[in-house]
C-alpha cells in the first residue's frame, strides 16, 4: 500500500495473521525479504522510496516468537527494521503505533 503520511510518501506491504503457525510466518517473511531484495514494492507504485513490512497478528503470542526469530536470525540481519508487528488488539485502538522486532514502538 502506498500511505502519505505528514506529506510523505511510504510504501509498505501488509500481511494478516491469524493463528499460531510460527513456520509459516517465518516462511512468508522470508518471500518479503526476496520482494524487498528486487524492489518490487516500490516498483509496484513507481517509487523511488524503499519499503516496509507491516504484520499484523490475532495472537501477541505468536507475533512475539516470531518478533524473537527475526531479532535472532541472520537471514533477517539486514532486512530486520524492515519489519513492522502490531496485534489486533493494539491495532483496534492505535493502528500507527508498531513496533520493531525488539519491541520499540514505531510510528508510521
Amino acid at each position: 500500500m502506498k500511505l502519505r503520511l505528514n506529506d510523505e510518501i511510504k510504501i509498505y506491504t501488509f500481511e494478516i495473521y491469524n493463528g499460531q503457525d510460527t513456520k509459516r510466518v517465518m516462511q512468508q517473511l522470508q518471500k518479503h525479504i526476496q520482494s524487498l531484495q528486487e524492489g518490487l514494492p516500490s516498483i509496484a507504485f513507481d517509487e523511488k522510496k524503499g519499503s516496509k513490512v507491516l504484520l499484523l497478528f490475532d495472537s501477541s503470542a505468536c507475533m512475539r516468537a516470531v518478533m524473537t526469530r527475526v531479532c535472532s536470525e541472520s537471514v533477517f540481519l539486514n532486512f530486520k527494521n524492515l519489519f513492522l508487528f502490531c496485534d489486533t488488539q493494539t491495532s483496534n485502538t492505535q493502528f500507527d503505533s508498531w513496533c520493531s522486532c525488539d519491541g520499540k514502538l514505531v510510528k508510521l
